[in-house]
């Protein structure tokens, strides 16, 4: 996920020099970049995004149990703060809860759009294990 893009498809953070590594715990540390990042300042967003992905990434994970899927649906939510910053709460209070409540919520979004897997075989009444090899007429186990 090294380079997110606005809706036009222009690189969005891969043009920003990276500023130092930041880890915000705090809404008094989060709150000045969600203000910033509401007025569209790309370094701001860049700011966030490292101070958030990481933690964001874990929930993302944790719901979905696949780093690929989590990693879209994080690339999903920062696109959407980008694309709507002028929706973001003012003010932002608790502003690592709002950015996880947006997380999880798209990775549960995600894991209900999962088709869930059909199992290649099973365990008759009988005890005994069958499997599907070819498409019969009847569509179905016996």
């Amino acid at each position: 996920m090294a380079v997110l893009a606005d809706r036009r498809g222009a690189a969005l953070i891969a043009h920003i020099p990276p500023g130092p590594a930041m880890h915000a715990d705090t809404a008094a540390e989060l709150e000045p970049l969600i203000r910033r990042v509401a007025q569209q300042d790309a370094t701001a967003f860049r700011s966030l995004f490292e101070a958030t992905s990481g933690r964001l990434l874990a929930i993302a994970l944790r719901v979905l149990d696949d780093r690929g899927a989590a990693e879209d649906v994080l690339q999903e939510v920062y696109l959407g703060i980008w694309n709507r910053a002028a929706a973001i709460p003012d003010p932002c209070r608790h502003p690592l809860a709002w950015l996880t409540t947006l997380v999880r919520n798209r990775a549960i979004d995600a894991a209900r759009r999962r088709r869930p897997e059909v199992p290649l075989q099973w365990q008759g009444d009988d005890g005994e294990e069958h499997s599907y090899d070819v498409a019969d007429e009847g569509g179905g186990p016996p």
